[in-house]
């Protein structure tokens, strides 16, 4: 009876995606996702740097001997899931930075890479 019929090829490609660098604003903590720590090369330190004028937040690869450098991620094969951040006075920075925002809310904002400041 199904001798004059083909199998159907249902098998889909496709293209990985590239995931959005979101960090993630929550009232006492940042979470960065798995993107940001892949995209920077799981680095195990790091510095924060902000620009309050112009109400904006990077993270920058530290070689962990600088100033201000702060434990960020594990090796790739131990780094499972996302970093969370819990300081005060980070929090406090991007608070100030962002007056109009609720500190009751959690914001999601997608960031850019740049490979030649390593941020």
């Amino acid at each position: 009876m199904l001798e004059n019929f083909e199998v159907i090829e249902i098998k889909k490609v496709v293209e990985p995606k590239e995931a959005p660098l979101n960090i993630i604003v929550e009232p006492k903590r940042i979470r960065f996702v798995k993107a940001v720590t892949e995209t920077l090369g799981y680095p195990p330190y790091v510095r924060f740097l902000a620009n309050t004028k112009g109400q904006q937040f990077a993270v920058q690869i530290g070689r962990g001997n600088e100033s201000n450098t702060y434990k960020f991620s594990k090796p790739k094969e131990k780094q499972k899931a996302a970093i969370l951040i819990q300081n005060e006075i980070m929090m406090a920075v991007v608070w100030d930075m962002m007056p109009e925002w609720n500190r009751e809310t959690k914001y999601i904002i997608t960031g850019t890479y740049s490979k030649e400041d390593k941020a």
